[in-house]
C-alpha cells in the first residue's frame, strides 16, 4: 500500500487530536450518526486518510505528466534546433512550430528585449543576455503560467543599454 507523506500523516493526526477526549468524541460520533448511521469516528480517520492519500496519488501523476511532456518539448526543441543548425531559416521554422502567436506572425523575431522586458520568459531574457549573437541556443524550458514551454533563441543583435530610454 502506499505510504502516507510525513505532512499528511500530521494532517491527519492534527484531525485526530482535534477530536478531542473520548467523551467528546462519543459525542461527536453521536452527532455523526445523526447525520449518517454508518459513520463512525473511526470511519472517518478512514475516509480521511483515503482523501489525503489519494490527493498524494494525483499530485504525483501530475507531476510526473509534467515532467515527461517538458521532456518531449525539449527533445522537439533540439529536433528543431538541428533542423535549423542543418540550414533551415529560423524565420521558417518559427512560422511552422511556435505556439507564440506574436513571434511566429513575425517569423520568430521579437522586438528589443531589455532585463525588465515582461512579454517575455525571465529565462529567455536571461539566455538572450548571455547568449552569443549568430548562434541559436540550446532549448530553454519555461513554467511561467503565460509562457509555458520551449523557447530557442537567436540574438541577432545586442546594444549595451545607455541614453534616456535604459
Amino acid at each position: 500500500p502506499p505510504q502516507t507523506a510525513p505532512e499528511d500523516r500530521s494532517m491527519l493526526q492534527r484531525l485526530m487530536d482535534a477530536l478531542g477526549t473520548v467523551k467528546e468524541e462519543k459525542a461527536f460520533e453521536r452527532q455523526l450518526r445523526a447525520i449518517d448511521p454508518t459513520l463512525s469516528v473511526a470511519r472517518l480517520r478512514e475516509i480521511i486518510h483515503q482523501k489525503l492519500l489519494a490527493a498524494q496519488y494525483v499530485n504525483n501523476l501530475a507531476a510526473e505528466k509534467e515532467a515527461e511532456i517538458r521532456a518531449e518539448l525539449i527533445e522537439r526543441g533540439e529536433e528543431i534546433r538541428t533542423e535549423i543548425m542543418n540550414g533551415r531559416e529560423f524565420a521558417d521554422a518559427a512560422r511552422e512550430y511556435s505556439d507564440h502567436q506574436e513571434s511566429r506572425d513575425a517569423g520568430g523575431f521579437i522586438p528589443t528585449v531589455r532585463h525588465d522586458s515582461e512579454d517575455v520568459p525571465q529565462a529567455v531574457i536571461d539566455n538572450a543576455f548571455s547568449q552569443p549573437i549568430g548562434e541559436v541556443g540550446l532549448p530553454i524550458p519555461t513554467s511561467q503560467q503565460d509562457f509555458m514551454g520551449v523557447w530557442l533563441v537567436e540574438v541577432i543583435s545586442r546594444q549595451e543599454a545607455g541614453g534616456e530610454d535604459w
